[in-house]
């Protein structure tokens, strides 16, 4: 079930999404969102809450039923369609969409793929499309996520508009953002609800999702499309020293570094992108936890073992230094020549990158040898 609705979410624009699972005897209905999913008690087959469902269901509007409204489908032979498709350069049976920014402000054209990679039915759900804008005529590219709510986590074109005033460079622009009319998460309603029924030992704050959308001018190529050695390191310097200056110019901490943060621009220099998860070290909250951030590349004080009534590690500027030496050796090890043998890469990749254990709360952990590694 979780494979379906990630699945349904990713090859469709959706809020929501509603299931039914049938069992032999009896049903349950499912209700997902990403922060999490609602399940009904078991319903048997003779109760007319099955019926109920159905009916509601079809006398309830699009976006009640998890439609995201503001993405339309564009008809084949739309004028406006033919313009987008030579802008973009896509095929002429490519889907095209008009996509909105809420209410108001500008209206940009996507073409997209049958399935568009979520790996989760949960979490920040980030995709990314390339889009031409109908009022500038220009090609800029669009981030559709759904960001965290939360007082240490700016929305992100407020966290580039800071950088950008004291002069930041090699990150990208903005062109326009938005979040989503009333596009929010609603699991958190429900979670504490005295007819819930949940492990009390389980029983959390759940994360409040709001929908987001950013536009760039700038359109940026991923860190792995390097034609040679000097243009990858040479787009990490660039990252690292964009990541130094909003550090020290705009108190501004990343947070993120991964090898899906770093781009490369039409002119090969490294763009940092990807702030929103971001720490504005001016409000002084000591507020990210360690579990934000991509796993491969978090610094190992974040991840490893905690020693009995030890607390988890706010992360800190050096931190976002060690992961981007782990960017530099992962793409050096994964598309770069070498003298390991496919066994010792497979070996170093696993335990270096992938390797974990859980704790006694089921957190994962970090193994010794990511530790090792930066003490041989």
């Amino acid at each position: 079930m979780t494979l379906y609705a990630t699945a349904h979410q990713a090859s469709q624009f959706r809020l929501h999404v509603f299931q039914v699972l049938v069992f032999q005897t009896y049903a349950r209905f499912l209700r997902w969102d990403r922060a999490g999913v609602v399940v009904s008690e078991k319903v048997t087959f003779s109760n007319s809450a099955i019926a109920e469902l159905y009916w509601r269901y079809t006398l309830t509007d699009d976006t009640s039923r998890g439609q995201d409204t503001t993405v339309e489908e564009l008809s084949q032979g739309d004028p406006i369609g033919e313009e987008a498709r030579r802008a973009l350069q896509v095929e002429d049976d490519a889907i095209l969409y008009k996509i909105s920014l809420g209410t108001k402000g500008k209206t940009y054209i996507i073409a997209r793929g049958l399935y568009m990679v979520i790996g989760s039915p949960i979490g920040r759900s980030t995709r990314g499309f390339s889009v031409f804008c109908l009022e500038t005529k220009k090609v800029g590219y669009l981030k559709d996520t759904w960001r965290i709510l939360s007082k240490s986590l700016k929305p992100e074109h407020e966290i580039y508009q800071k950088l950008y005033h004291p002069g930041v460079n090699r990150i990208p622009q903005i062109d326009a953002a938005s979040d989503m009319l009333d596009h929010s998460t609603k699991t958190h309603e429900v979670s504490n609800r005295p007819w819930v029924k949940m492990d009390s030992r389980k029983r959390q704050e759940f994360q409040i999702y709001i929908h987001y959308r950013i536009v760039f001018e700038t359109v940026g190529y991923s860190l792995l499309s390097f034609r040679d050695v000097k243009e990858y390191v040479t787009a990490i310097r660039d990252a690292v020293e964009a990541h130094r200056d909003a550090y020290h110019l705009a108190k501004v901490l990343h947070g993120d570094i991964s090898v899906d943060n770093i781009l490369i621009d039409e002119n090969g220099r490294g763009l940092l992108i990807d702030w929103d998860l971001s720490k504005d070290l001016d409000l002084q909250l000591d507020t990210q936890p360690s579990n934000y951030g991509t796993w491969r590349f978090k610094a190992f004080r974040l991840i490893k073992e905690l020693r009995e009534g030890e607390e988890e590690t706010v992360s800190d500027y050096v931190d976002d230094l060690e992961s981007f030496f782990y960017v530099l050796y992962w793409v050096a090890l994964r598309y770069t020549k070498h003298g390991l043998t496919r066994q010792s890469l497979n070996e170093e990749l696993y335990l270096l990158y992938d390797d974990y254990f859980l704790d006694h709360k089921g957190v994962p952990r970090s193994t010794a040898c990511k530790r090792a590694h930066l003490t041989s």
